[in-house]
């Protein structure tokens, strides 16, 4: 069997040297060569059996993986996640890890830093701390242990003593007791700031209790660790404080957060109608005049819905009331002017009202009732 010059050089890039993986590499080869009954081995055969040679190590890399602490793994496939994005990029230098893991929305504690140097020490960083120093090793973070993925274990410390903080502001948000539900979920990011199932109920309260800029910021977290799920939280919170500064004609301020939205989701419907509404806000008709109040209720009503306005219940109700009533009292005066009067009576106040008729006692018309007419007819 006959290695070329290139992929004894592509061994040696893989490998860095290490025994264990030269072996599992060449194994296969072996295997390959075999079946296929060529004895001459170039780079492409190296490449072609590294997946399969990946499988065969799983063993031993497992157990490599299971000897460092949770802020060694973070950083370590932080390293990693760099090193495809500089590959990618074609970039020089890799993005340094901690740099990397603020945009996935971790919060830098002193395990992170520490870790870096930890791995370096044990061997598994070139100098430059941006790579992994065996490129074997790198393939097989970048299958089995992604970014993302992994940031996730961060939540595990103080898990105990934040859990129990945390199901006690839940408690506390039942009972409708806002602020001190606010309060205790703040404690228990600050034991942990990198505990992230704690981000998004807090900032829900924030929003709720109208602090804006803090829920924004809690959510925008939230969306980095996990977009899929968090994204659209996001982006109602920015349309709902869009349309408070909107109400409040603070219309520079509003079209930030709809721009905001847009960035995240280009087609956003009700974003680019916000926007548009805006625009007509601040170029009014010459005609329009509006009082300061009655201007806040316009805008109020127009940003309720893209749709078409529908009549509120509460008037059609009232509309419905009052013809019913006008229908009754028409009803009443017709049958009233409709009915003739009584022998002795005649007609008064445009033919509705029936009274007794005028008797004269001495020239003296007498128009005065002897307790026979009642007050009401």
């Amino acid at each position: 069997m006959e290695y070329a010059q290139d992929a004894i050089t592509a061994i040696v890039e893989l490998t860095a040297g290490h025994p264990y993986f030269i072996q599992v590499i060449c194994f296969n080869i072996l295997l390959v060569a075999k079946n296929n009954k060529n004895w001459i081995v170039t780079r492409t055969d190296v490449e072609n059996v590294i997946e399969k040679a990946i499988e065969q190590a799983e063993g031993g890399l497992a157990w490599f993986w299971d000897g460092l602490t949770i802020a060694e793994k973070v950083v370590l496939s932080a390293i990693v996640e760099s090193q495809n994005n500089a590959i990618h990029k074609v970039q020089r230098y890799p993005e340094e890890p901690l740099s990397l893991l603020k945009n996935y929305g971790v919060i830098q504690i002193e395990e992170l830093v520490q870790a870096i140097n930890q791995l370096a020490k044990k061997g598994f960083l070139d100098n430059t701390e941006r790579r992994v120093k065996i490129e074997f090793v790198r393939l097989w973070l970048a299958r089995r242990h992604p970014l993302r993925q992994e940031i996730r274990e961060l939540e595990k410390f103080e898990e105990e003593e934040v859990h129990a903080l945390c199901k006690a502001a839940s408690q506390q948000n039942k009972k409708e007791k806002k602020q001190q539900a606010l309060d205790i979920y703040n404690q228990a990011l600050a034991l942990n700031p990198n505990h992230f199932p704690t981000l998004v109920p807090l900032a829900k309260l924030n929003l709720e209790l109208k602090n804006f800029d803090k829920a924004l910021q809690l959510y925008e977290r939230a969306n980095q660790v996990d977009p899929i799920s968090n994204k659209e939280a996001l982006l109602s919170a920015l349309e709902r404080y869009g349309s408070e500064l909107t109400t409040q004609r603070q219309y520079t301020q509003a079209k930030i957060q709809y721009n905001r939205v847009l960035e995240l989701q280009p087609d956003r419907i009700s974003a680019l109608q916000r926007l548009k509404e805006i625009k007509s806000f601040e170029s009014p008709s010459p005609y329009q005049s509006i009082s300061n109040s009655n201007y806040q209720v316009e805008i109020k009503n127009k940003l309720q819905t893209i749709s078409a306005q529908e009549i509120p219940l509460k008037r059609i109700a009232a509309l419905a009331g009052t013809i019913a009533l006008v229908s009754l009292a028409s009803g009443l005066v017709f049958y009233r002017w409709a009915t003739p009067c009584r022998p002795g009576q005649y007609k008064v106040v445009n033919g509705i009202f029936c009274v007794a008729g005028i008797t004269q006692q001495n020239n003296i018309t007498n128009n005065i009732s002897q307790g026979d007419r009642t007050l009401f007819p």
